[in-house]
């Protein structure tokens, strides 16, 4: 994926066009998870308007982004136009796509501090998981335990953990993996579990 994100780079720095149906979507995660915010608004930039799902996946991809950087405004905006984008286009979208849609909204509302409004958005999507997307999984149950340990409701954020489809996430989802091992690290070490604590940590 890193070199997705590298062309994605270089393409848009040598004004050519950037866009790819079927790698659009792994570089717009490649870019989120690097954090490289200012790269995937200026592809955004370049791009046409359009209901067409890699679109869309790159717009989810950068509202995560923004999210994790605190920009939660921005997140927020760009998520009830998608909301507003795909209402009508629902039939066009993978399930997978929709579920990242929610579960990216639960994540800017639990690092806003609004527990309760992203635990509302997310446990229904628990029942969803396995969906098909692997990263779309850890996302889901990753954001769920937060929610549960922020409340240090530990044996529930323990849980949740136990419904991803495989313990060990392939590399291509490492962010995901790295976060569920802070996490269960975290609920072993609030309970003074510190043998636990030091298999994940």
């Amino acid at each position: 994926q890193r070199l997705w994100s590298e062309a994605v780079r270089h393409a848009l720095a040598a004004g050519k066009p950037v866009h790819s149906p079927g790698q659009d979507g792994a570089s717009a995660q490649s870019l989120a998870e690097e954090g490289d915010i200012d790269t995937l608004v200026s592809w955004m930039h370049h791009l046409p308007d359009s209901n067409d799902p890699s679109r869309i996946d790159l717009q989810i991809n950068l509202a995560w982004a923004l999210a994790h950087y605190f920009r939660f405004d921005e997140s927020r905006r760009l998520l009830d136009n998608l909301d507003q984008m795909v209402v009508n286009h629902r039939e066009s979208m993978t399930r997978s796509a929709w579920l990242k849609l929610r579960v990216v909204r639960a994540i800017c509302e639990a690092f806003a501090e609004n527990i309760p409004q992203s635990m509302a958005i997310v446990q229904p999507l628990l029942a969803e998981v396995p969906c098909g997307d692997t990263w779309v999984d850890g996302l889901i149950c990753n954001i769920l335990s937060y929610c549960h340990v922020v409340n240090q409701r530990y044996a529930e954020a323990l849980e949740v953990q136990r419904y991803m489809p495989c313990p060990e996430s392939p590399l291509d989802n490492l962010f995901v993996s790295v976060y569920r091992a802070f996490i269960i690290t975290q609920c072993h070490l609030c309970q003074a579990d510190l043998e636990n604590a030091g298999r994940y940590a």
